[in-house]
């Protein structure tokens, strides 16, 4: 497919810190320190999948009896032909939950690889409730849709969802606004030699009530260059804690990486080429904060 466009959000970081690399996360992670305003106590917990050659993937991240997602984030390990499809929080009667997909391109991965998903879980928040927004069903190159919070209330997390795209549509997400965010964007890019069918794409935002101020989030933008693979980390300020995650890639970057750190001070993002290339392109990482 020919005429694609490279798509970059910009982004204004207010704290964030390059590290090495982003371990391999553990599976349950311990209690982040207790706030007094709005998100009163959570923890990160993990699931990771077998390390197999199934094509398709899905690993669910529950939340403790009583608590609630708030944000998660996934990962993909050990592979490099398989994108991240589905980053979604999910509230039912039976307990929350983050879910996160993965599949293989139409190159494929002859190895073995994992998926791993993270659910941000805390006790009830003020006005939680889920989101979403779907886009129409198309062929576009790229596709982005927005979910926004109800009036007086703001983002504590959020995901997205391909739908269709047989492996060969990628997902970002993001976080609109400067320093508060109460709308979130999913997006949809064709790997770059494009994808014969339709698909579309679902934003999620997980939105609660509170003060303005109680609420934040950070972003940093990596270089614009060539660098196959980049590695980001993007933290709270002050006394707020990590809600949830977002990262976006122009092409022909994908986002391999949104992973909560277990005391909830930032959030790493990974992001490569999926098909080599001498172009530029640059990933953001996404923090959602509040105190």
């Amino acid at each position: 497919m020919t005429g694609k466009r490279w798509f970059r959000w910009g982004a204004t970081a207010a704290t964030a810190l390059v590290v090495a690399g982003v371990p391999l996360a553990i599976q349950v992670f311990g209690q982040g320190a207790a706030s007094t305003s709005t998100v009163p106590s959570a923890q990160v917990t993990s699931a990771l999948t077998a390390f197999d050659s199934t094509p398709a993937k899905t690993a669910v991240a529950q939340c403790p009896a009583g608590k609630r997602v708030i944000g998660g984030g996934g990962r993909v390990n050990g592979a490099q032909h398989v994108v991240i499809t589905r980053q979604e929080p999910v509230h039912v009667a039976a307990g929350d939950s983050f879910a996160v997909d993965a599949r293989e391109d139409e190159v494929g991965f002859g190895g073995s690889w994992a998926v791993q998903a993270f659910a941000i879980c805390s006790a009830p928040v003020a006005g939680l409730q889920i989101v979403s927004a779907t886009s129409a069903s198309s062929s576009n190159a790229f596709t982005g849709i927005s979910a926004s919070c109800p009036g007086g209330k703001f983002a504590l997390g959020g995901g997205g969802r391909i739908n269709g795209g047989n492996g060969q549509v990628d997902l970002s997400t993001l976080a609109e606004g400067a320093s508060v965010s109460s709308r979130t964007t999913a997006a949809g890019t064709e790997d770059l030699n494009g994808f014969a069918g339709t698909y579309s794409v679902t934003a999620f935002a997980v939105c609660a009530t509170g003060a303005f101020a109680d609420f934040e989030v950070v972003k940093v933008t990596s270089a614009q260059d060539s660098t196959d693979r980049k590695i980001l980390s993007v933290a709270c300020t002050g006394n707020k804690r990590v809600t949830g995650g977002a990262a976006f890639s122009s092409i022909p970057g994908v986002v391999e990486s949104v992973s909560p750190d277990a005391n909830r001070l930032r959030v790493g993002v990974i992001a490569r080429e999926n098909t080599f290339t001498t172009g530029t392109w640059a990933v953001t990482a996404v923090a959602f904060c509040a105190s």
